[in-house]
């Protein structure tokens, strides 16, 4: 007779939590550099979608920041800050702190994103959206993470 398939777990109960991904943060750094891109769009109300694309190239486990202020006076002031930390696992996925904060014109909302996903090199994800109640302007924030070899 075949052997019996092994059984496959039950799906998680209503309300519960499901399976966990297990990620390795404390295992050795990898010797590769990382280059994490985030790309914000901000899209609605009477003007064109307009795309914010910051690039920081880091190695495993390191941090990196990046500091934008426009210099005008008020209300056209923006900024951009971004605080990015890759970790790679051991199954290639790179675990990736990001902390974002965008102030662009009056009509584009404020956004601040606190984000720790797991990437797949080379390939984005969107990690945030936030609308404003005011003038419906969105913004869109992408990140990317890619494996330097």
């Amino acid at each position: 007779p075949a052997p019996a398939a092994p059984a496959r777990p039950a799906p998680p109960a209503p309300g519960t939590i499901g399976p966990f991904v297990a990620v390795e943060p404390n295992q050795p750094e990898q010797l590769v550099d990382i280059q994490i891109d985030i790309v914000l769009t901000d899209a609605g109300g009477n003007q064109p979608p307009t795309r914010k694309t910051v690039t920081l190239t880091l190695a495993d486990k390191q941090e990196g920041m990046v500091r934008s202020m426009d210099r005008q006076a008020a209300p056209q002031a923006g900024s951009l800050n971004v605080d990015a930390r890759p970790v790679m696992q051991a199954n290639g996925l790179v675990l990736t702190r990001i902390g974002l904060e965008f102030s662009g014109t009056e009509d584009v909302p404020f956004v601040q994103v606190r984000a720790q996903p797991l990437l797949e090199s080379g390939r984005a994800l969107r990690i945030s959206r936030a609308v404003s109640p005011r003038t419906g302007r969105s913004v869109t924030v992408e990140v990317t993470a890619t494996v330097l070899k």
